[in-house]
This record gives structure tokens, sequence and C-alpha cells, in this order.
């Protein structure tokens, strides 16, 4: 039986990083990866996006659950996705650490999708130029299938300049201008 109340039954890895060399037959783990099982439901972590920067974005724990930078040469959290702001009295872009939420990176952008889009944790967009957030309203119409069960969250996916997300099992399209 584990004891909830011992640190050291958290202190398992949930996040491998495997060096791809084509000369040995097998991958190797180059080191530990700092990783909080944060923006998650069930337990599984949904993958990270690596920035324009070569950083990976990852859950982690700064005033609330949000989201950090992670330099994978320094193996140091070198930056947070924070902007100063705190509508409905919490922080753009951190909620409440277990929620489903998944981040895609494009060109200039970090998106964070709930999947449940706005209705328990923040939704949005982080401009990586202008270090500030931007909400994303929900997009569901069909409110049928809402029944806050929360599956895996699911990253969005970006074609030229349309924004995809399956959101209460319906799939949402919009424009990013």
């Amino acid at each position: 039986m584990v004891n909830e109340l011992n640190p050291s039954a958290y202190n398992k890895k949930n996040m491998y990083i495997f060096n791809e060399n084509p000369s040995s037959p097998v991958a190797e783990e180059p080191f530990a990866v700092p990783h909080w099982p944060y923006q998650t439901f069930d337990g599984v972590t949904n993958p990270p996006c690596v920035d324009r920067d070569g950083k990976l974005i990852v859950p982690v724990m700064f005033l609330r659950s949000g989201w950090g930078r992670l330099n994978l040469t320094t193996r140091r959290v070198v930056g947070m996705l924070f902007d100063n702001t705190f509508p409905g009295g919490s922080p753009a872009g951190m909620g409440n650490g277990d929620e489903n939420l998944a981040v895609t990176c494009t060109k200039n952008m970090v998106i964070a999708m709930h999947i449940q889009e706005a209705h328990a944790n923040y939704t949005g967009a982080f401009n990586l130029n202008t270090r500030t957030w931007i909400p994303v309203s929900p997009g569901s119409i069909n409110t049928e299938m809402s029944s806050n069960v929360q599956g895996p969250a699911n990253p969005a996916s970006v074609s030229n300049g349309i924004i995809y997300h399956n959101t209460r099992y319906e799939l949402v399209v919009r424009k990013t201008q």
C-alpha cells in the first residue's frame, strides 16, 4: 500500500527522453527530465511541444498549474508562460492541476486547449513575441455530450491559419485572424 502522505511515493519518473543514435542498436536515456504531473485528469500527462526556440513546453506548478519552457541542454525550466494578468482571480494560462490540457506549438504561439474548452481551466494561446495570453472562448455548440467526463486531452492541429480541435465530441474549426 502506498502512503499518500509520503512525498517519496510521488518521486517516480513519468517522462522519458531518448537519444537517437543510428549507430547504436539501443536508444539511451541521457538524463531524467524535470516534469510535473499537472494539467492531467486521469494521470496521463499529455505530450509536450517544442516552441520556436527549441524549448520543451511542459506542465509546471507556479502560483497554480501552468506551463513552463524546459531547456533540454541545461535541464532547467528557463521561463514561464505567464503575463501577470489575473482574469477571474486566476493567473492567465493557469488553472487547477487536475484538468486535461494539451499544448500545440506554432511559429509564434503556444496554444493550450482544455478538453472542454474554457469549462474548468484556461484555454488560450500564449504569444511568444508579446509574452501575453489570448483567451480562447468555448467553441462547442452541442452540449448534449457535456457530462464533465474527461477523456484524454487532444492538442489542437494548425494548418494554413486554421485551428482544429475536438471538444465535447465535436470538431471546432477557427481562423487565427
